[in-house]
């Protein structure tokens, strides 16, 4: 996630922004069909916390085969796929590439099909981890494939700026760790050799259709949410507006990916607690996990709507910035909401009744879609994040929430207090903290200093008031997110 966010500002200024775009839509490809990463890993991980509780004679090393050969038969079908997109490239695509730039991009179509095959092999070591609560081995995994991903993107930019060079430096981050990662696991004696056979369909029957079935359609619909803003503006738009998207929306996503995790780490213990039946266990875990993740979302948020500008003139510089600064108000709203409703996902996740957010999922997903199509020539780029944040943020966090509460047989009053009081609480001290900030005449906390240092100490300002504001809230209503959050780890 942070190497992406390090290498927009290199391909921009390396490649240009339409072949820097092109190079996001990729990217934006290869994260859209992972939806087999969603319900394959997801449910090998659901899987093995019930036969970790039911003791269930379920063999872990079988159950990750089971998972493996899942990945290798979708990744296949992928990679063929793009293949024959790539050699479409000039014809269906790319029509307005010069030669040596369509050679380019075709490249990069293939490579992303590597990319694709090595990565969704991994994740059947990673669920493996995730399922025996060792996910500090697969994040050890993922850091060591960034940092070879930077190292080889930015030796190979330096002497060949080309976007196929730059996915095949994706390639090369994947595959090592990958490999590193498959051969610990098998000399332990975790992991079965790798073979075509299926050595028990009734496992395999369970793990893809009984578990895997509902996951999938969810992930379908999910990734679509994620990626639908891209796709609509790069058809609508061009490639050079999907540059300038990215631009605003990247480091907002990448804080929601980074946040968001910390919800999505407790997917097996909720899973263990939920195999139990200890539904008492299972309201504290959502209700803790609530506060948590809203806290983090209205921090983020806000603090990017007001600095959200500055950062990216830093990031990519004056020339390549969006000069909009409504387009990262949204963006800051956006981040909020994505992340407000995370914990409720994530409890449908672990509980396996993903299947009642299908419907929810395709009705925000055409209302968007209707609404970024009849924006986009008012709006721009901007017609995504408005649309996301009407339509999400106005509409459907309440449903996702409802149907969450009613699950768990809780009431909006015991929500309202637990999570909304300490969320708004912080926002709206943020927000007129915010307003003074911006506004050097009522407060000059970072007057006279340079741009990194403003961006800095007024960033570290608004963090501490929120901080403060937490710790009062938290010492008012008697209670301890960290500590509720370290209960329910150890107790799962």
């Amino acid at each position: 996630m942070l190497a992406g966010v390090i290498v927009v500002p290199l391909l921009l200024h390396s490649v240009g922004k339409e072949l820097a775009g092109i190079y996001f839509l990729l990217m934006s490809i290869s994260n859209f069909v992972s939806i087999g990463i969603a319900w394959l890993s997801h449910a090998g991980t659901k899987l093995l916390a019930d036969a970790a509780v039911k003791s269930d004679q379920l063999e872990p090393r079988v159950v990750h085969q089971m998972v493996l050969q899942g990945f290798l038969g979708y990744s296949l079908v992928v990679a063929l796929i793009l293949v024959i997109g790539a050699l479409s490239g000039g014809y269906l695509w790319g029509t307005t590439l010069t030669v040596a730039d369509l050679g380019e991009a075709r490249w990069a179509v293939v490579l992303v099909a590597c990319f694709i095959l090595v990565t969704f092999i991994n994740c059947a070591n990673v669920a493996l981890l995730n399922a025996t609560f060792r996910q500090h081995s697969a994040n050890i995994a993922a850091i060591a494939s960034q940092l070879l991903f930077l190292g080889s993107v930015f030796f190979g930019l330096r002497y060949l700026p080309r976007i196929d060079v730059a996915m095949g430096a994706q390639v090369l981050g994947a595959l090592v760790p990958m490999l590193g990662l498959s051969i610990w696991l098998y000399r332990r004696g975790e992991i079965l050799r790798p073979t075509l056979r299926i050595s028990d369909r009734a496992l395999f029957r369970r793990l893809v259709v009984s578990f895997g079935g509902r996951y999938f359609v969810y992930g379908i619909g999910e990734f679509l949410l994620m990626y639908l803003d891209l796709f609509l503006i790069a058809y609508l738009l061009g490639p050079t507006a999907v540059a300038a998207y990215v631009a605003v929306v990247k480091l907002p996503e990448f804080a929601a990916m980074l946040l968001g995790r910390i919800s999505e780490i407790t997917i097996p213990y909720l899973a263990r607690i939920d195999a139990a039946g200890d539904l008492p266990r299972l309201r504290e875990g959502y209700l803790t996990m609530g506060r948590f993740q809203n806290l983090l979302g209205i921090i983020a948020g806000i603090t990017f709507a007001f600095l959200g500008q500055d950062i990216v003139r830093l990031w990519i510089g004056n020339e390549l910035a969006p000069t909009q600064s409504w387009l990262y108000i949204l963006a800051g709203a956006a981040l909020t909401i994505r992340l407000s409703y995370r914990h409720d996902l994530v409890l449908f996740y672990a509980m396996g009744r993903v299947g009642q957010l299908v419907v929810p999922n395709l009705i925000e997903l055409g209302l968007r879609c209707v609404a970024v199509i009849l924006l986009a020539s008012s709006y721009g780029i901007g017609a995504a994040l408005l649309s996301y944040c009407v339509v999400s943020g106005g509409l459907m966090i309440w449903w996702y929430h409802a149907r969450a509460l009613r699950t768990l047989d809780l009431d909006w009053r015991t929500y309202g207090q637990r999570v909304g009081v300490p969320t708004l609480a912080v926002g709206f001290v943020l927000l007129i903290c915010g307003f003074l900030v911006v506004n050097p005449n009522l407060l000059s906390i970072a007057n006279g200093a340079s741009s990194i240092s403003s961006i800095a100490i007024n960033g570290v300002f608004l963090l501490a008031v929120a901080l403060i504001t937490v710790l009062v809230i938290e010492h008012w209503q008697r209670s301890s997110t960290l500590s509720d959050l370290r209960a329910l780890v150890r107790g799962a």
